[in-house]
């Protein structure tokens, strides 16, 4: 899968989640990023990796609890 498909696959993710109104939240908040770095290392392995890091985060409340959302596309 393209970087630009997954790319356009998060913004439409968040645009809905963000379009979508909840009647029972009394607040809300969800937000998309993008990192990049060539430092980064994995266990066992090579140091300076380079990786793309899209995320996604969402985070509610209401008077039942909170509700709290995240995904790392790496």
């Amino acid at each position: 899968m393209s970087k630009k498909r997954i790319l356009g696959a998060a913004i439409a993710v968040a645009a809905a989640c963000g379009s979508m109104t909840a009647g029972a939240a009394d607040w809300s908040d969800t937000s998309i990023g993008y990192r990049y770095g060539t430092r980064f290392a994995e266990p066992y392995g090579r140091t300076d990796i380079q990786k793309n890091i899209y995320s996604l985060t969402h985070v509610s409340g209401y008077k039942y609890g909170t509700n709290f959302f995240n995904a790392d596309l790496l």
